[in-house]
């Protein structure tokens, strides 16, 4: 009997905000079609199937959509809740998928009262003890359930190796007999650095040690984990398929693997990890601006835009007193653009500052003239509250510009800064001209312009 064994897959978990839906549809079509491929007659998934207890609508279609091809291809499914499942989820789940060969344990059985599943293969029978998640605080209605007695266990891990014994109980020879469940086993490796695995449910208090696993089945199928492991310790083969994506960056140079599990009754079995390769791979860039040269050069092009735009300040201006102003205000701004554009193209450090400066040079007289504006079309008695207005809404676009392009910078690229800079400017220009074009039929209502003024 050939069988494929995954878990974790944590349908949902996003990247710092980001949706990864697409990721996660492509390495699931990827799972469904190595176990096409493999001729795969049972597909155990041992745990954390979907990453919260409450999914969304999107992460149910993406299981359903995985659990629908396996039906399509005859492969018969075996479904652990985890401790990010729900199991009354699962149980709902379950009440309509075993119908269609795709069953669910949600909470611990007795072998005898549905704890040992069975998966009907082309030659063999597999017998499945299917143990889901047990929290600490169930662990002694699960212990009751096996009529266990609680006084002789002082430990939680203990007890669900007890457990674990107990449901793999009623093995025999004539069938293939794995267990499968939802646990930390002491000492496998996990994420040291801004790990994923839940540090409430790892730990001393909560690992299963190797040794203490039962050793009647001929392979248990572990999950919660997310790295892909053997454990070499245990009595019988033994292991975490691991998760399918690296998760977060605390499995940054994991392969993820599924595994395919080839058994006979009575005979050891054989495994075959194979990789995964649909999955983004996660890396982490560490390094310095390179000290204080590169400090240097950042204070002199930020001082250099600064500069250019006070000097357009003082002499662009000068402008305004000849032309148009709205006029001028476009054409500072569609300067700007023009510069901020090139910037996100820019290759080189000399190319970037060059363009940053000189954007800044356009854009320093935007503001200027924009006073000069408020001033010749206002009453004397209004301008004090125009400027207020002015200089309210530019501090407003000094805080929130800032926040913006951080925002942008997380999100994309710090380039990406630049092109929205380019656009934003663009706007004005475009809203300037708008202005001029069509002001001819709104200055009748505005106050008269003083004499010579264009």
């Amino acid at each position: 009997m050939r069988l494929l064994h995954t878990a974790d897959w944590h349908v949902g978990r996003t990247m710092r905000g980001r949706s990864r839906v697409a990721e996660f549809e492509a390495v699931l079509a990827e799972v469904i079609e190595i176990a096409r491929r493999e001729r795969v007659e049972g597909m155990l998934v041992c745990g954390d199937i979907w990453d919260h207890h409450a999914p969304s609508a999107e992460s149910d279609r993406l299981v359903f959509e995985a659990l629908r091809e396996c039906i399509g291809h005859g492969i018969q499914v075996v479904l652990l809740a985890g401790n990010h499942d729900n199991p009354r989820k699962l149980r709902a789940l379950g009440l309509l998928s075993e119908l269609l060969g795709v069953q669910t344990q949600w909470e611990v059985r007795r072998p005898n009262a549905g704890g040992v599943l069975a998966i009907e293969g082309r030659e063999h029978i597999a017998r499945i003890a299917a143990v889901p998640f047990i929290t600490e605080g169930r662990y002694v209605d699960a212990a009751g359930i096996m009529g266990l007695q609680e006084d002789w266990v002082s430990a939680y891990a203990d007890g669900v190796a007890e457990i674990l014994r107990a449901a793999s109980a009623t093995f025999d020879a004539g069938t293939v007999n794995i267990l499968a469940t939802h646990i930390f086993v002491d000492n496998a490796r996990i994420a040291s650095v801004d790990g994923s695995e839940r540090k409430l449910h790892i730990g001393q208090t909560y690992g299963v040690t190797a040794a203490s696993l039962p050793s009647s089945p001929q392979y248990i199928a572990l999950g919660h984990v997310h790295e892909p492991q053997d454990i070499l310790d245990a009595p019988v083969p033994t292991a975490y398929s691991g998760s399918l994506l690296q998760l977060d960056f605390g499995e940054r140079g994991q392969q993820k693997v599924v595994r395919i599990i080839d058994a006979e009754p009575g005979r050891p079995v054989t495994q075959t990890p194979i990789e995964l390769t649909k999955g983004r791979p996660l890396a982490e860039l560490r390094g310095t601006l390179g000290g204080s040269a590169d400090a240097a050069i950042t204070g002199l092009v930020i001082a250099g835009s600064g500069a250019l735009a006070a000097i357009s300040g003082l002499t662009l201006t000068r402008l305004g007193d000849r032309f148009n102003k709205l006029w001028l205000i476009a054409l500072c701004a569609g300067v700007g653009a023009a510069l901020a554009l090139p910037t996100f193209f820019a290759s080189g450090l000399v190319a970037f500052a060059l363009f940053y400066m000189l954007s800044g040079f356009a854009l320093g007289g935007v503001q200027p003239f924009v006073q000069a504006y408020l001033s010749t079309y206002s009453a004397r008695a209004q301008q004090g509250l125009l400027f207020g207005l002015q200089s309210l809404v530019g501090g407003f676009g000094m805080g929130l510009g800032p926040l913006a392009a951080s925002w942008i910078s997380i999100q994309a690229s710090t380039r990406h800064v630049f092109l929205s800079y380019s656009l934003a400017f663009a706007a004005i220009a475009v809203l300037m001209l708008a202005a001029r074009l069509l002001g001819r039929r709104f200055t009748r209502y505005l106050p008269a312009a003083p004499r010579g003024e264009p």
